[in-house]
């Protein structure tokens, strides 16, 4: 994956906690899935809406 797309999703994901919207969301959670390999399928379900992940960069 390349730098700019991972600054792009960066950015969407500041945008995201700062809305209020995930403050349920916690570190150890994030944690989990990055450990597990499934992150980007995490961050698609839960950030449904706010944020648009093509198939190609989640498979």
């Amino acid at each position: 994956m390349q730098i700019t797309m991972l600054t792009f999703i960066a950015f969407y994901l500041d945008s995201a906690m700062d809305s209020g919207r995930y403050d349920d969301l916690s570190i150890d959670e994030v944690k989990r899935e990055i450990e597990a390999g499934t992150i980007f399928p995490f961050l698609r379900a839960r950030l449904e809406g706010v944020m648009y992940f093509r198939t190609r960069l989640v498979q």
